[in-house]
């Protein structure tokens, strides 16, 4: 394939990639975009053998991360190595879809399946999430751990930092704080 083919089949310079939403990269998301966008605040690249529980942390991450959450990629690995989600169980790839619902609920999310080939050939296809970002409301896992992206890190909040997230998202009354201070001093 000569150059002039291959930008017709996927469109973007390096420098546009950088510049995609969240939403873009979800709305057009290929095999080939995803080997191409590296790993950043927007997307986060996990195999497939993942448990649901860790990948509960992600969701909450993405849900309390402005401004638009995040992607989550199953069935690549973190050198980018398509590996693909075929050799999963049915009951694997239950678990996997339902990871929002079950061990982060306050998360709200889409999901899609997209067709790929794996490293050696075979047909096979990847799981994307869309986490979308929550600005009423600190998401925390069923664990009550709360997570932000940072680059292309995860942090953990400090119970001082979440209570600064819910203060800031509306979810605590400033007003209502206690201030330390005794009256009439």
């Amino acid at each position: 394939m000569n150059d002039k083919n291959a930008q017709l089949l996927f469109p973007f310079s390096e420098k546009q990639l950088q510049l995609l939403s969240v939403d873009e990269i979800y709305q057009v998301a290929t095999q080939e975009l995803l080997e191409k966008i590296r790993e950043d605040r927007r997307l986060e690249r996990k195999p497939s053998g993942i448990h649901a529980r860790s990948l509960g942390d992600y969701f909450s991450i993405y849900a309390n991360t402005a401004p638009d959450g995040g992607l989550i990629v199953i069935g690549i690995e973190n050198d980018g190595a398509f590996s693909g989600c075929s050799k999963l169980s049915q009951d694997q790839l239950n678990n996997l879809e339902r990871t929002g619902d079950v061990f982060c609920p306050d998360a709200r999310y889409d999901i899609k399946r997209i067709q790929a080939i794996r490293n050696d050939g075979v047909e096979d296809f990847i799981i994307l999430f869309r986490v979308f970002y929550r600005t009423d409301k600190l998401v925390r896992t069923v664990g009550g751990d709360a997570f932000v992206r940072v680059g292309e890190s995860k942090k953990k909040l400090s119970s001082e930092e979440a209570r600064e997230m819910e203060i800031d998202k509306g979810q605590v009354d400033l007003e209502q704080e206690p201030c330390g201070l005794s009256y009439p001093n």
